[in-house]
């Protein structure tokens, strides 16, 4: 059997030598425009903010933002770079949040830009993310009249205080992986949020995770979805780890609530067990 330790170092190898190219490679997906990212490359089509929001994501992770932006656009100075990066993603907060014909107000897209925003304030951007504003668009793009426009601020709360059923799209059910992105988002950007959100999202991340490892074990082929147990085994750990570091006066009471770590990791274990040769998971 493969040491653990070396397979792991396998891994890091393999991703760096992926992230080795990543400027390189989404050059090409970067409209002329300097603000958007388009979905294939040297198209003509104008690009959207679902996928701007995808590639600010995977540079900011990489620590590859300043590096990307000096050499896309000729840039000096990392300021010029950082200001660069700041018009890219206040162009995709004005912009219409209407990916795949969804309304304006999605979960999807709000939340993939709350994400994006609280990856780029650890230090990238030249204005607070949380005061950047957006009107509401109709599915043609227009502001729609009288619609009052929001601060990211008072999206993410608004969320928050909606939770968990804000979590869900169109008429679909509140999943795992997008509490994950808001809470992501809400531990980087500080929204100032109220203590009865972790409350709820705690009790709701345990519930959806001992669901979601019962479908499994019970080999309930219509309804299990092994990646929403992974999913919710992600997001019970972090849910604990901000917790613990924020000290809240009910802190125990709600880590008790949670599944253990022992748990967590026989779901992660478990849901790559249905993982196919390809790649993707049934």
């Amino acid at each position: 059997m493969k040491d653990p330790i070396q397979n792991l170092r396998d891994l890091r190898k393999k991703a760096a030598s992926i992230n080795a190219t990543l400027i390189e490679d989404l050059k090409p997906f970067f409209g002329s425009n300097g603000l958007v990212f388009r979905r294939l490359p040297d198209s003509d089509e104008e690009g959207n903010v679902t996928n701007t929001c995808s590639c600010l994501m995977a540079l900011a992770t990489s620590g590859d933002s300043v590096d990307f932006l000096k050499q896309a656009l000729d840039l000096d100075s990392e300021f010029e770079a950082r200001s660069g990066l700041t018009d890219i993603f206040q162009n995709a907060v004005s912009s219409e949040w209407t990916s795949s014909g969804l309304p304006d107000d999605n979960a999807f897209t709000s939340l993939i830009v709350l994400r994006t925003g609280g990856l780029l304030s650890r230090g990238l951007l030249t204005k607070p993310a949380l005061d950047m504003s957006h009107a509401l668009r109709s599915m043609k793009g227009r502001k729609v009249r009288g619609a009052t426009a929001r601060t990211l601020r008072t999206i993410a709360r608004d969320y928050a205080a909606k939770a968990p059923d804000s979590f869900g799209v169109g008429v679909y059910p509140s999943t795992p992986a997008i509490a994950y992105w808001f809470v992501d988002a809400v531990e980087n950007l500080r929204p100032n949020i109220g203590k009865s959100f972790w409350d709820k999202i705690t009790s709701w991340s345990s519930e959806t995770f001992a669901r979601q490892v019962s479908l499994v074990r019970a080999h309930h082929d219509s309804m299990k979805d092994p990646v929403a147990m992974g999913l919710a085994a992600c997001l019970a750990t972090r849910l604990r780890r901000i917790i613990s570091d924020r000290s809240f006066r009910a802190r125990d009471r709600l880590v008790q609530k949670l599944p253990t770590n022992i748990e967590v990791e026989a779901a992660i274990l478990n849901a790559f067990h249905f993982q196919e040769k390809s790649g993707i998971w049934p």
